[in-house]
Formats: structure tokens, C-alpha cells, sequence
């Protein structure tokens, strides 16, 4: 097993299209990303949606050389499991905006993980205290500070 941390993240790095055009990446996006590659971490897209989709809207916004890999499935903790399987890390962390589709599944499986909340939050979503997420963030760019804190507890350097 690697100390490498992978990064899983839901599609939350790149916006979904509109009627009126195409939503702007989400704060901190751009930078979280070249920070984590900066520091070697893996970071793949887990997605429900047709991978061919996700690839071309990565590329369309310039974002596409940040990922490793584009995994679609269904989002459960087996999932999660077979993905830290093939990936061989000892760290891993789930990024997602959707607490029942993300959060909950990769936390089940025992990822590490960081909830960065979208706009839309539908009255059926279970409370944020409910999953739990091991982390909540208003910026992207704050994944790379906690991925490498713990880092720093795993390997003490």
C-alpha cells in the first residue's frame, strides 16, 4: 500500500450545463487541483453520469489533464472499496456535494471524507449531522491543506 492519498472526487470539480450557458467552475476548483498534483496525489472522478460526458466537460474547461481516471458506477461503499483496492493507498479521500450520493456511501466504505455543499440542497437530504462528513469546506481549495495534514499524521514528516 502506497502513502500516496488518492483524491475521490464526485463530479463536484466541474459544473453542470444550464438552459442559459454553462455554470462557472466552483470556488477554489483550479487551485485545489494543481495543489494536489503539485504534491502527487491521485485524483480520479467517481461519477454516476456516462464517463464520456464528464471526460468532455473536463477537457471543455481545461480541467481534464488534473484527473488520473474517470470511474463511472453506481455510487456504493463496494464501489469505493474496489476503487481503493486498485488504487493501493492507505489514504483516501471522498470529495462530494451530495451528503447522500458521496458522503455517505464513501464514509461507509471508510474513506476519509469532505463535504463541499452545491447550491441546491433538497429537503430530502438526511442532516449534515446525520452523515457526519469528516470535513466541510466553502472552497475547493481548501482539500489540498487537509489531504496533506494527514498525510503529515500518517507518515510523521
Amino acid at each position: 500500500m502506497s502513502i500516496r492519498p488518492s483524491i475521490l472526487s464526485a463530479t463536484v470539480a466541474l459544473p453542470s450545463a444550464s438552459p442559459i450557458g454553462t455554470t462557472p467552475i466552483r470556488p477554489g476548483v483550479e487551485a485545489g487541483l494543481l495543489a494536489l498534483e503539485a504534491a502527487g496525489c491521485t485524483v480520479l472522478i467517481i461519477t454516476e453520469a456516462a464517463r464520456a460526458k464528464v471526460e468532455r466537460t473536463a477537457e471543455r474547461l481545461g480541467l481534464g489533464r488534473h484527473f488520473t481516471r474517470i470511474v463511472e458506477g453506481v455510487k456504493r461503499p463496494d464501489l469505493y472499496r474496489r476503487i481503493l483496492r486498485l488504487t493501493g493507498t492507505l489514504e483516501a479521500f471522498m470529495v462530494g456535494d451530495q451528503l447522500d450520493r458521496d458522503i455517505a456511501p464513501a464514509k461507509a466504505a471508510g474513506l476519509e471524507t469532505i463535504y463541499f455543499p452545491g447550491g441546491f440542497q433538497p429537503r430530502w437530504l438526511p442532516a449534515v449531522g446525520k452523515v457526519g462528513p469528516d470535513y466541510t469546506i466553502a472552497n475547493f481549495a481548501e482539500v489540498p491543506d487537509i489531504v496533506l495534514a494527514e498525510r503529515r499524521a500518517i507518515t510523521g514528516s
